[in-house]
């Protein structure tokens, strides 16, 4: 608990660069933070890159299980950069300010490398940065502008996986062609979180969803079952806890991320 809430003392102190950082984005992708700081970003770069879109608030064990599932080759080890986007398609931000949720991001990006670390997996490379872009195809042209030509693991909630295959996203044919020429471009695939009962319908409508799903993408997505330790997790519903003045929700998030929450007095109304 202690390393908990060194850590997130010291991604306070960090706020202030983090805030200038989206309040003056870049056009397309920009990087905010590295973990490990100091890593050959060129080789990193020729690399399986899993791509986690956190804008959710907080990041959950949800997320982090995700990361780190054998279903993701970046348990290989690979470099997977967590990004944040500073637009979205069609949500508005949550009552956590943009820096304090990358600064929550930066906290998951930890708790991955740890589990890399103490599982055997070897080490592993996490980038944390803020995107202007709203749509996923358009995050992937913003990772290939970077530099990051190799095979791309899209890692998404049940949810967005329902906005980015809504053809009302992609004028004026309004067709998945933007999805499978752009993100899944390749060998790029979509590594989906099941979210049953979440108001996104039961399990075996979520089945029935993926089933009629085009076989052209159909055949590059992955769909990962919740376990008993992340079953019901939120980020909605660690927020609604939290207002309710509820504990359980700190075992929802990593302990740094626990200790941010309460020192920033996040989601208290």
């Amino acid at each position: 608990m202690e390393e908990a809430m060194l850590r997130a003392a010291a991604v306070r102190t960090l706020l202030p660069a983090f805030q200038a950082a989206v309040a003056s984005p870049v056009a397309g992708f920009s990087l905010v933070r590295s973990y490990p700081e100091h890593a050959d970003t060129k080789q990193q770069k020729k690399r399986t890159v899993c791509v986690l879109d956190s804008s959710v608030r907080p990041s959950t064990r949800l997320q982090r299980r995700t990361c780190t599932s054998p279903c993701a080759p970046c348990a290989a080890p690979q470099p997977p950069p967590t990004r944040k986007p500073t637009a979205n398609a069609d949500k508005k931000a949550a009552p956590a300010a943009p820096e304090q949720r990358v600064a929550m991001m930066c906290l998951l990006a930890q708790e991955i490398r740890d589990q890399y670390a103490t599982s055997g997996g070897g080490g592993v490379h996490v980038d944390v940065g803020v995107t202007t872009s709203a749509r996923f195809v358009d995050k992937s042209d913003d990772l290939r502008t970077r530099g990051y030509n190799g095979h791309v693991l899209w890692i998404v909630g049940f949810d967005t996986l329902v906005r980015l295959l809504d053809v009302k996203y992609y004028p004026p044919a309004h067709t998945l062609a933007p999805v499978t020429n752009t993100l899944l471009a390749g060998d790029s695939r979509i590594l989906a979180f099941a979210r049953p009962d979440d108001g996104f319908g039961s399990a075996s409508a979520q089945q029935a969803y993926c089933e009629a799903i085009d076989p052209a993408i159909a055949g590059k997505l992955d769909v990962l079952d919740a376990d008993e330790a992340t079953a019901g997790v939120s980020s909605s519903a660690v927020r609604k806890a939290v207002a309710a003045g509820e504990d359980g929700w700190r075992a929802a998030v990593c302990p740094a991320i626990a200790a941010f929450v309460d020192a920033e007095a996040l989601y208290q109304t």
